[in-house]
């Protein structure tokens, strides 16, 4: 071995070492958010059972919600209804580890597909996690890519670009995500939505077509029948969505069909 490739390789190793341990401080840091969010579920949890001991908690008949109620009112302050009786322990505890779990478990699933994201996808790309937001920015030679939780029912990517090489990042990601959709679709979040500008775009037509994506203005409809106008209809954008509860990516031109079909 030569000094010059001796030389390489150390710069390389160099690089390397530095990478992972960037990799790992993101990894910490989203690890980290993670904790809050547990930390939060038991604070939840904890209160509601302490707070059982000291007043009884009451259920509705009618539309099956849990509260606590002094004596002298007798209504459920949900639905009104006058059906209400006391609510075994067992039971209690279940109803209220089920919703302290729909206030922050979405949250923890979210850590988890980050912390993957992050291990697949940063050895050799610059990234950043944003706490407040459940964002991961990763920095490609286009722009930058970013993966956020803002909304319940989706997780979004914007892309800073489109050609082939991102048309093959689009499918690790959704390999990525897809290990998680059990608790995804558990949590209520079914779909991985992607969105790309007409300004970068550097595929052909027939290729856009053939990768699913759709104008979001033009295919409202579709997009309506999907339960996601109010998160993704902005003029102008193209989306390619993948539906994780029968683990494909959305068909523009089946669903015109099937439409047009029931017309």
């Amino acid at each position: 071995m030569n000094i010059l490739m001796f030389m390489k390789r150390v710069v390389r190793d160099k690089f390397s070492r530095k990478r992972i341990r960037e990799v790992n401080e993101i990894i910490n840091r989203i690890e980290y958010i993670s904790q809050h969010y547990k930390k939060v579920i038991d604070n939840c949890i904890n209160y509601l059972t302490v707070f059982s001991n000291i007043v009884k908690p009451y259920v509705c008949m009618k539309c099956n919600k849990v509260f606590f109620t002094s004596d002298n009112e007798k209504g459920c302050p949900f639905c009104n209804s006058l059906y209400i009786a006391n609510i075994d322990i067992a039971n209690f505890k279940a109803y209220i580890h089920s919703y302290c779990d729909s206030l922050y478990g979405r949250n923890l699933v979210y850590t988890d597909v980050f912390k993957d994201v992050a291990k697949n996808l940063c050895l050799d790309k610059v990234c950043y996690f944003l706490e407040s937001s459940l964002t991961l920015e990763i920095f490609t030679e286009k722009g930058i890519l970013r993966i956020s939780s803002r909304n319940e029912k989706l997780i979004e990517v914007e892309l800073p670009w489109v050609d082939t090489s991102m048309l093959a990042y689009i499918d690790e990601i959704t390999a990525i995500v897809f290990q998680h959709r059990e608790k995804l679709l558990k949590n209520g979040t079914r779909y991985i939505v992607y969105k790309a500008s007409y300004s970068n775009i550097s595929i052909s037509y027939a290729l856009l077509i053939r990768e699913r994506f759709m104008d979001t203005q033009f295919f409202k409809h579709f997009i309506d029948k999907l339960g996601l106008n109010k998160y993704i209809l902005n003029r102008g954008i193209l989306t390619k969505i993948f539906d994780m509860e029968y683990g494909e990516y959305i068909d523009p031109q089946k669903m015109a069909i099937s439409t047009r079909t029931a017309l």
